[in-house]
């Protein structure tokens, strides 16, 4: 518990105090959140976001709250904290409400424009096997805090959550958190205050450019490039696009450790690439790795991960062990009817970068196969994939059915329509993502490669500003490839 005087020191400390109420007797702290849903006696409240309207204030106090911070004054008779940035102080106060839990935990951090859920569940299960039990991590599929596992609905959630979910890693005696960091966390400030012992740069593509992310490629990118001043050691593919403006970012006390498929003076040298049946083996300095799981961009995935797990001295035993028994739910699944005939990917592919990687992949494996593709394009946000997405499926594929995905305040018909203006192949439009799976299947032709991208195993869509429970696309390939 904390107090509104403690908390007044604290923002004026970090110079984040604009003005207060000057109170005599101590008010005590129970709880934060910017959720007026969520307040009870003796909370404080953050009053931000563009969508906040003045009744969330009053129904908070109404609810028990004794302080609100805030970026301008309220006529209200509670203590008011006013701030320079609400969303900084947020930050700043979490992690001193929650005794700054991440100092506890050997910090991992994962960003890039793909290939972050799959490091970060590489890593869960090279520690989960290292240590015998189940260790905390954070991804865009779902998270495990020592205590609960649930679906994410953000690659990296908003402070108040990110800091409480490690509070609760440290109370469990969790040694290791493992996490994406996404460009809106960097940006938005969700991660400051915490130190990664370990960060890992994947790559970078265009993707996230909208009115309510990024205005441009340039303020995404920049963003990314903030991640490595948080980190004790750093880990970057060299074979990826705009290297030397990432290396040029790195601060000099930062520990630099690379990783080549090309490179064979990188600090981790992947050589010996064969594709088996279920994924790949592979060397990294010499030192023989399998993953079972398809796509090529796995074993830089898979390389990024073994630099990592080396640099927190796990045993070679236990990461050769965790690479090959790593699943994820939805990602690069495999399926295949009675017959043979007909192949589906199921893949949490959704930009122009991922798509990419994808489908270069199979089109070289799947030769005499028909690609059919079925995908859809989010709402209100990335609308950049309406354009990149059409132009990396024409380069590919022979069919593409679209469907929804995420559509929040858009229809998914609408969304569809700008979407097919720039395919030039064969293409249909499927309001239902299960009807769109159905329709594709009784049209495929034989042998045919279906991949059914961006969802993976989410049970859920957002339409408006809810997350709706519906099938996942897994469920759906197993309920109609039979």
């Amino acid at each position: 518990m904390k107090t509104y005087q403690q908390i007044v020191r604290l923002l004026k400390k970090d110079d984040l105090l604009l003005d207060y109420n000057v109170i005599n007797q101590e008010i005590e702290i129970k709880t934060i959140t910017y959720d007026s849903r969520q307040v009870t006696s003796q909370t404080l409240f953050f009053v931000k976001g563009a969508a906040f309207k003045q009744e969330y204030l009053f129904k908070a106090i109404e609810n028990g709250a004794t302080v609100i911070v805030s970026e301008k004054r309220y006529d209200i008779k509670i203590p008011q904290l006013i701030v320079r940035d609400v969303r900084r102080a947020m930050v700043h106060i979490a992690h001193y409400f929650y005794n700054y839990p991440s100092q506890d935990l050997k910090m991992t951090g994962i960003t890039g424009t793909k290939g972050k859920t799959s490091v970060v569940y590489f890593l869960k299960n090279i520690f989960d096997t290292e240590l015998k039990k189940k260790t905390a991590f954070l991804s865009s599929i779902n998270s495990y805090d020592g205590t609960i596992e649930k679906a994410s609905e953000l690659t990296t959630p908003e402070a108040l959550e990110l800091v409480k979910s490690l509070k609760n890693a440290n109370d469990a005696k969790c040694e290791y958190f493992t996490m994406e960091v996404s460009s809106q966390a960097l940006k938005y400030n969700r991660s400051d205050q915490i130190i990664f012992d370990v960060g890992a740069f994947l790559n970078i593509g265009t993707d996230h450019i909208s009115e309510i992310e990024h205005p441009d490629f340039q303020d995404y990118f920049n963003s990314k490039l903030l991640f490595s001043k948080q980190c004790k050691n750093f880990v970057v593919n060299l074979d990826i696009c705009l290297i030397d403006t990432i290396l040029e970012s790195i601060p000099d006390e930062v520990n630099l450790i690379t990783v080549s498929l090309v490179n064979p003076e990188a600090d981790y040298y992947v050589s010996d690439i064969l594709q088996t049946e279920l994924g790949y083996t592979f060397s990294v300095n010499h030192i023989p790795y399998e993953i079972q799981i398809s796509g090529l961009f796995n074993v830089e995935n898979a390389a990024v991960t073994i630099a990592i797990a080396n640099t927190y001295g796990i045993s070679q035993k236990s990461i050769q062990e965790g690479l090959r028994t790593a699943r994820v739910n939805g990602r690069m699944e495999y399926f295949i009817s009675t017959d043979k005939q007909v192949k589906v990917l199921v893949d949490y592919a959704h930009n122009e970068l991922s798509f990419e990687k994808l489908f270069s992949s199979c089109k070289e494996g799947y030769k005499d196969h028909e690609l059919i593709l079925i995908f859809g394009c989010p709402g209100n946000k990335a609308k950049n994939r309406r354009i990149e997405l059409p132009r990396v499926a024409n380069k590919y594929i022979d069919v593409v059915y679209l469907t929804m995905e995420d559509p929040g305040y858009e229809t998914v018909r609408d969304i569809s329509l700008e979407t097919q203006q720039y395919l030039t192949i064969k293409n249909y439009i499927v309001d239902n993502r299960e009807e769109a799976f159905k329709t594709a299947l009784g049209n495929a032709k034989k042998p045919t490669l279906i991949l059914f991208t961006g969802k993976g195993d989410e049970k859920y869509h957002k339409i408006k500003d809810h997350y709706v429970p519906m099938i996942s696309d897994v469920e759906i390939v197993n309920k109609y490839l039979k």
